[in-house]
């Protein structure tokens, strides 16, 4: 019988879930990493484990696309193992470029009770190491070919470049994806169609299984924290996977690799220092006082949510907030798992009822227009836009006068959202569809 991967371990990305401060766990974590470059030297990595493991959907570990990582720190890649004291686990390691084995490594490790053991693997000097702890994991983008291709199939096998000893790694993306300015993303999605949307308010703060965004708090003004998603969540945003995501308190979402470091002054979406990649919910000068207010997030189901919960605007004297607003925003992030280019999100404001530990207006006593957006930038934005017209011509389909794909598609608040045929609901709740098109 197939073991069970630790739950919400990653194999591409994230650390494994420890149990509360003081608890034990009887663990293996294999870690695989590599300077090999994506793709010349380089395009996929296999990790097989015997005993076989699953994680809680069923799926082996497999096989890894690295041309699908490139720009997001997902190495050295990590497969955590929960099992019994004294189960011993054999693990191979190949490496594939073009479909053949460049390289193989081959270890074996034990669990050991109360303990988490770490059995390494380095492709490039070919060293398989043994740990008795878990000694920190230094996250790198995969390295990636220099040399300018020629553009041409010079050996007419049907692969650009295929035969240069170093090349542009979009010359050989994966079938049905397309380079755009050196990223790997699904051909088929140029734009998001905004729309509005009966989807009801989830808050993830108030789920059983709702999460905290760490440190926040520690700089409750202008923060941000990345978070990874789990290993039966994946979400493709322009046609490109992402696998975690930096969230600030100022209410934006950025599938950047680094910090973005946006403060809360908002900037028109198409301003050259606003991070592509990103979801901007209600990007504005947003606070938490370190009571009431709180980030988190949660999956339910085929989504994910990251909520905004009972924020307030940056007062005019900083530390707390003084009850005049009342802010509730939800971005759900919902899989549809039917192709590389039909997952879609909402975002959420208010909801439709007072009265339980769960609700909560949208609102304002103090500036109501500004809750409504009259300061916030409100949209989403391509990791390489073309931004072929400018903010007030590109329309809520994502596409300019031409019909070219804008490389954003932006609200200009939410009272505007009568362009969508509705305006702010009575109920207090407006919700706003943004999905994927060709």
């Amino acid at each position: 019988m197939a073991q069970k991967l630790l739950t919400l371990a990653v194999v591409l990305l994230s650390v494994p879930a420890f149990g509360a401060c003081g608890d034990s766990i009887t663990q293996v974590v294999i870690r695989v990493d590599t300077e090999l470059r994506v793709p010349c030297e380089v395009e996929e990595i296999e990790i097989v484990v015997d005993p076989a493991v699953v994680d809680d959907s069923g799926r082996a570990p497999g096989r890894i696309d690295l041309r699908n990582l490139l720009g997001s720190n997902a190495l050295p890649l990590q497969l955590p193992i929960q099992g019994s004291s004294g189960q011993s686990y054999s693990v191979t390691v190949r490496a594939y470029n073009d479909g053949a084995i460049v390289q193989e490594l081959s270890g074996t490790i034990d669990t050991k009770a109360d303990s988490s053991r770490v059995l390494a693997f380095n492709l490039d000097s070919g060293e398989v190491a043994t740990q008795a702890d878990l000694p920190k994991r230094v996250l790198h983008a995969p390295s990636v070919c220099e040399e300018v291709c020629n553009g041409k199939d010079d050996n007419e096998n049907g692969r650009i470049d295929e035969n240069l000893p170093d090349c542009d790694p979009c010359s050989m993306c994966p079938e049905g994806y397309e380079c755009v300015e050196r990223v790997c993303r699904s051909a088929r999605v140029a734009r998001y169609v905004a729309s509005r949307s009966g989807r009801q308010f989830t808050n993830a703060c108030s789920a059983a299984q709702g999460v905290e965004v760490p440190g926040l708090l520690s700089s409750p003004l202008s923060g941000a924290a990345q978070i990874s998603f789990p290993s039966d969540f994946s979400f493709t945003f322009y046609g490109r996977t992402v696998t975690s995501a930096w969230v600030g308190v100022d209410g934006w979402i950025s599938f950047e690799a680094s910090n973005p470091g946006l403060g809360g002054e908002s900037l028109p979406i198409t301003d050259s220092r606003v991070p592509g990649n990103s979801i901007f919910a209600f990007w504005d000068d947003l606070q938490l006082d370190g009571t009431r207010g709180r980030v988190c997030y949660v999956k339910s189901g085929t989504s994910f949510y990251i909520t905004w919960s009972d924020l307030c605007f940056e007062p005019a004297s900083p530390g707390s907030c003084d009850g005049g607003d009342s802010l509730f925003v939800t971005v759900e992030l919902a899989a549809i798992n039917e192709g590389p280019s039909d997952d879609r999100l909402w975002v959420v404001y208010g909801l439709p009822y007072e009265g339980s530990d769960v609700s909560g207006i949208h609102w304002s006593d103090s500036d109501p227009e500004r809750a409504q957006g009259a300061m916030a930038t409100i949209g989403v934005l391509d990791a390489v836009p073309s931004f072929n017209c400018s903010l007030e011509a590109c329309d809520l389909s994502g596409r300019c006068p031409d019909q070219s794909p804008c490389g954003f598609t932006a609200i200009r608040n939410l009272t505007s959202l009568v362009d969508l045929d509705h305006s702010m609901s009575q109920d207090n709740q407006t919700a706003i569809l943004f999905d994927p098109a060709e």
